[in-house]
């Protein structure tokens, strides 16, 4: 049984917690300012870092680190020790919360509820996923040291002057300083605040309904209604768990979801005409809903518009005419360990509802459901471009490219550059489906900022084995994107091959310490011309290059990373050859310099775009494995 005042407070709390969590986020603003006044100090005496001994490098690296460490170790001890304060802060206003429905309640020890936030692990999907709250704020901050203080040796590595690594620091201000490292780390700072702060409430609060037990009987999953609100926060809104028997907030990164206490039944009375609040989707104001009212049965009340904008046109189709109550479809959304169902396996438990919703009949607007694309041999001289998104995620899944498909707001012209280079490469490698193509936010995931595509190698299908999610958001392919790409390339490819050209000629002097020329890739550095080496492989090509090169760059995060088979091949190639130690990335491009699985997803990108005449580039045992398993070349 649920309460008005007890939904009228909780939801307020919600509201006010958020604030809380922003000014958490503003805390961290002066250790960053400390964190950058310390940088520029252990940078105000070099020169020149390339003319640094490997002794001297590593005496600067290590003074840095223990410079950083000091500051977020500080700032660790005050954020814990805010932490502790405000977990005993929530268990009292819970228990004031319950007072309102006339029982007095028993507040724990705050001993029990502080032992409580910090032992009981984080249920955020992902890999922080049952880290405890100590070590989930500690990772973090070793995290940042590290990151800040490797810029260091790497920009020595690298041939940068102190000038640009303080760039690379700080930022640039054409892009307001968003793409700096400082930047990276508020971001990741402001991740971890509001997370944090969810987990502290939540199970302080859990501690309080565990002490009146005989009053609070289990708690209800409330998420927040607007479109803004993830697809696992959306399947559980309204449910109802007995304690320890169920997901508690924080369900991902930034979770915005709360609990409420369920109470006995002798407080049925309680009960009656009560209501929650909702976004409208048509003026933005807070807007009062029956208390019944769950995420989905609140959509079906949207137009399909916001429907299919929330949740994807198929999953939209199939709410409004798969003959589904919101509880079943809610229901179909996760499994039983709360893991997104992809439209494969829900097809697989409500057949009949899709048959409903996508058999051969009229659909609004005129025209009929497409049949299935059949599946057969790619060729690119078959491949019939499509002229909705809908079209395009039914032939991303009908061809067996990926279990799921969310797509909407991707442009046309995109897709169809995409599709082809993504089936190409699919059938080339006989790779089994992605788990999903799309936003991952729209999959309950962290979006890496400014992404123009990447693989989420970790996720994991457990019904069919398949890995991986092909991160494409709205802007992916979008032809304003790769011209600008064509134009920066343009303006900085003299600077990046001349600034090949300074570390190869220190490599092949010995005046660069850190690391040595194989004569092969000098051999083969002769013969590249000065626009071959870029930022990336694809940078500077047209529209339509671009697009297929990203695509085939991410494959190549598919074969290394996520085929077990090709994987093993390339992870031993890597073992055995080092090729980053001998200079292999200056055949490719900056960016192949980053690490291995970026070396890899470059020369990939060279075999699967450009003409033979290029793989001169790639290192002969790397196109070996290429060539092995790609059934093109048999």
């Amino acid at each position: 049984m649920q309460s008005q005042a007890l939904t009228d407070s909780t939801i307020r709390h919600a509201v006010q917690l958020e604030g809380l969590k922003a000014g958490e986020v503003n805390e961290f603003a002066r250790f960053l300012r400390r964190t950058d006044e310390s940088l520029q100090d252990q940078l105000r005496n070099v020169d020149d870092l390339t003319a640094y001994s490997r002794t001297r490098l590593e005496r600067l690296v290590r003074s840095t680190r223990s410079e950083l460490a000091s500051i977020f170790g500080e700032y660790r001890e005050e954020f814990e020790g805010r932490l502790s304060d405000l977990a005993e802060y929530e268990s009292e206003f819970e228990a004031r919360n319950l007072s309102n429905v006339g029982w007095e309640s028993v507040i724990p020890a705050p001993r029990q509820v502080r032992a409580a936030v910090f032992t009981q692990p984080l249920l955020v999907k992902g890999a922080d996923g049952g880290k405890l709250l100590t070590a989930f704020v500690k990772d973090f901050s070793d995290g940042e040291v590290a990151k800040l203080s490797n810029a260091v040796r790497q920009a020595a590595y690298e041939g940068l002057t102190v000038r640009e690594l303080r760039q690379r620091i700080r930022g640039t201000r054409s892009r307001n300083y968003q793409d700096g490292l400082l930047a990276v780390t508020a971001r990741n700072a402001d991740a971890i605040a509001r997370t944090s702060v969810q987990h502290v409430s939540a199970v302080a609060r859990q501690e309080t309904w565990k002490a009146n037990s005989d009053v609070v009987i289990g708690y209800r999953w409330l998420s927040t209604l607007d479109g803004k609100t993830s697809t696992l926060c959306r399947s559980l809104d309204g449910q109802v768990f007995k304690f320890d028997q169920g997901p508690v907030p924080p369900a991902h990164i930034r979770c915005r979801s709360t609990t409420l206490a369920e109470l006995a039944e002798r407080f049925a009375d309680l009960d009656a005409g009560g209501t929650r609040a909702a976004r409208s989707t048509t003026t933005g104001k807070t807007v009062d809903v029956p208390q019944g009212e769950t995420f989905y049965s609140w959509l079906k009340q949207q137009s399909p518009e916001f429907q299919d904008e929330v949740i994807g046109p198929f999953r939209g189709r199939l709410l409004r005419e798969g003959g589904l109550s919101a509880q079943r479809f809610a229901q179909l959304q996760l499994d039983r360990n709360f893991r997104p169902l992809t439209l494969v396996e829900m097809r697989k438990l409500e057949p009949l509802a899709f048959q409903r919703a996508f058999g051969e009949r009229k659909i609004p607007g005129g025209g009929s459901t497409p049949p299935p694309v059949p599946v057969r041999r790619f060729s690119y001289q078959d491949y019939q471009p499509v002229k909705r998104v809908a079209d395009a995620e039914r032939y991303l899944v009908d061809n067996k490219i990926t279990d799921d498909a969310q797509l909407k707001g991707t442009s046309i012209e995109g897709l169809n550059v995409m599709l082809p280079a993504m089936h190409e490469a699919a059938e080339r490698y006989k790779l089994q489906p992605l788990a999903g193509i799309g936003s991952l936010a729209k999959y309950g995931y962290r979006v890496p900022r400014r992404a123009q595509a990447a693989i989420a190698s970790r996720v994991r299908s457990e019904t069919t084995g398949n890995r991986g999610i092909f991160h494409a958001p709205g802007s992916f392919g979008r032809r304003s994107w790769a011209d600008e790409q064509k134009r920066r390339a343009e303006h900085w490819g003299t600077r990046y091959h001349d600034e090949k050209e300074r570390i190869l000629n220190a490599l092949r002097d010995g005046t660069n310490r850190f690391g040595t020329l194989a004569p092969e890739v000098d051999l083969r550095a002769r013969r590249m011309k000065p626009l071959d080496f870029r930022f990336t492989v694809d940078a500077g090509m047209d529209f339509v290059e671009t697009t297929r090169a990203t695509v085939f760059h991410e494959y190549g995060h598919v074969l290394h990373l996520i085929n077990e088979t090709i994987g093993a091949d390339i992870d031993a190639f890597l073992s055995a050859e080092q090729p980053l130690r001998n200079g292999w990335q200056y055949l490719l491009s900056k960016y192949a310099g980053t690490n291995s699985k970026e070396y890899v997803a470059e020369a990939f990108t060279v075999y699967m775009s450009l003409p033979k005449a290029q793989h001169f580039r790639i290192h002969p045992k790397l196109l070996e494995i290429f060539k092995q398993y790609d059934e093109a070349a048999k």
